[in-house]
């Protein structure tokens, strides 16, 4: 069974502009859409947590028999959505590619919390901006996540990537943003990329364009253009990250205070 969904209108709901649960399809497909304004209208960046508000999304599945295998969002327009603009949480296959993203709470997510990690992530030629998430949570522009770093593979190249974070009143109120951020996942490719103002209204924070958590064996990060107000260009974190992949990073650089961080690393 495929859900294919295109050229549809959806403004003004509360809770999902699209959303598949029980009986996942074999494919879910969203393309050329326009969603907006999706979300409790009270919600608000003083609020401990946002949810819902998710413009695209795939609810949690227990079982990796009960999810979609192919996710493919392509071509949506996706806007003030109070938590997530694209949420893929649980896929074997996910593509979101040409999308545009704007004034949500998380931009473009693939994240895994049930069952296994998805077999490729591919998130290319987006445009995400303006991306900003309460007290609770880092907002990020692009998010892959998976439960172990045991399998998958993330590539996220050629997307555009603009002014994530959110305001800061005081040090104490200072997570901002992360630009494109992947953890827990056996391999990722971060390439060609343009990021421009991370933690852009901040006066304090973390602002990482580029944030590699517990990643991966596997990760490789060059060819990004990254410019902007940033505590760090390229933050990289954990025990599995390869040293040679580090040696190879090409990135252009102007006006970070760090342009690559490396913390906690143990080489193998």
């Amino acid at each position: 069974m495929h859900s294919e969904i295109f050229n549809c209108y959806v403004a003004g709901v509360e809770s999902y502009g699209f959303n598949t649960l029980s009986k996942q399809p074999e494919m879910y497909l969203t393309a050329f859409n326009n969603i907006h304004d999706i979300g409790h209208p009270s919600a608000s960046l003083s609020h401990n947590a946002i949810d819902p508000g998710y413009g695209i999304t795939t609810g949690n599945s227990n079982t990796d028999s009960g999810r979609p295998k192919v996710y493919i969002s392509q071509g949506n327009v996706v806007s003030r959505c109070k938590r997530k603009g694209i949420d893929a949480h649980s896929a074997d296959i996910v593509i979101a590619k040409n999308n545009v993203v704007s004034e949500t709470g998380f931009g473009i997510v693939s994240v895994t919390n049930l069952g296994t990690n998805p077999k490729s992530v591919t998130i290319t030629g987006n445009i995400v901006e303006n991306i900003q998430y309460c007290a609770s949570d880092n907002a990020h522009g692009i998010q892959v996540r998976g439960i172990n770093r045991s399998s998958g593979a993330a590539v996220v190249s050629n997307n555009t990537v603009k002014n994530v974070g959110r305001p800061v009143t005081s040090l104490l109120a200072s997570i901002n943003g992360r630009s494109i951020y992947t953890a827990n996942i056996l391999s990722a490719t971060v390439s060609g990329n343009t990021i421009e103002n991370d933690g852009y209204i901040a006066g304090f924070g973390i602002g990482n364009a580029i944030n590699a958590s517990q990643c991966c064996p596997n990760f490789v990060c060059t060819g990004n253009q990254i410019k902007g107000m940033f505590n760090h260009g390229i933050f990289i974190y954990g025990a599995a990250v390869s040293i040679s992949a580090i040696e190879k990073l090409k990135q252009s650089f102007l006006a970070n205070s760090n342009a690559i961080h490396l913390y906690s690393l143990k080489p193998h």
